[in-house]
This record gives C-alpha cells, structure tokens and sequence, in this order.
C-alpha cells in the first residue's frame, strides 16, 4: 500500500521535501524518496488471512472492508489473500482462514487455487506441536483454522449437481 501511497504523491506532483506544502508535503517526506519501496517495506505476518471470490471487484471489496473491521476490533495483522502465491507465502504465519462467502464464490478459478494452496499446507504441516519452536511468531504451534461469513445473500450451497460438474 505504501507503493501506491509514493505513486500517487509523485503522480500528483506531491512528494517534494521541504516544499512549503504543508501537511501533503510532510506525508512525502515522510514516506521518503521513491525507488525500491518494495525492498524496504517489513514483511507481514499476518496472523489471519481473507479471501473470496478475488475475480469480482464488489466481492473483493467486501474482502478488504472485512480486512480492515478485523484488524480494527482485534488489533490482529490481517492479510487479503489474493493469489496462491500470496497464500503460500503467509500461511505459515496464519492461524486462521476467513471465506467470505458471495455469489460465484464456488466458480472462482483463482478461489479454487487459494484453497488448494489452504488445504495442502495443512495436509503438510502434520502435528503442529511436533516442529521446532524456534519461530518467533510461534506459527509453528497454531492450527490452522477456516472461518466462512456470508457477505451475500446470492450465495448458493453447493448441490448435487455442483459436484457432479466439478467431477
């Protein structure tokens, strides 16, 4: 987020130091000078995840809104998960999942690719209080847990017919 932060302030022509412009002026200098932003951000450890139905813009939305209420109420680092990249690489920090459920949810290739990625670390990871404790974030005591919110209404449960497509 900080990326995108730099680039609008140097979009905007906002970024310079010193520049007399005030509060906008201070948020550049205080973000600092652009180039490997990327390199200098900390890494996440997100301790629950969010994902959904990533492909659908509304559905996303509600992934991030829902991002920001959980970190908020419980001052938890949370994480949108958008690819199963993302996902592999911040899983073995998570203790939970949360599946917000919206319609086409169940349709959603890249949802099926985050699950898949979900199910196979837990698959993976056996006895979690059999590995070494000498991760500082303890991840490698935690199970792993899925939560599912229904955020629509036009959410439709998987029938008969459902798994006989996907079969």
């Amino acid at each position: 987020k900080l990326v995108i932060v730099r680039e609008i302030l140097t979009r905007c022509q906002l970024s310079g130091r010193g520049s007399g412009m005030g509060p906008i002026g201070s948020i550049g200098a205080a973000i600092g000078p652009l180039g490997d932003a990327e390199k200098e951000l900390p890494v996440a450890k997100p301790r629950i995840l969010i994902t959904g139905a990533v492909v659908d813009a509304e559905a996303l939305s509600i992934c991030e809104v829902a991002e920001d209420m959980i970190q908020r109420r419980l001052q938890v680092v949370c994480s949108v998960i958008r690819t199963d990249e993302e996902a592999l690489a911040t899983l073995h920090y998570a203790s939970y999942v949360v599946v917000i459920l919206s319609r086409g949810l169940l349709r959603d290739p890249c949802f099926a690719k985050i699950m898949m990625a979900v199910f196979s670390h837990k698959a993976n990871s056996g006895n979690p209080r059999s590995m070494t404790r000498s991760m500082s974030s303890r991840a490698s005591e935690r199970d792993l847990n899925l939560v599912t919110v229904i955020a629509d209404t036009r959410f439709e449960f998987p029938g008969a017919d459902f798994y006989g497509e996907i079969s």
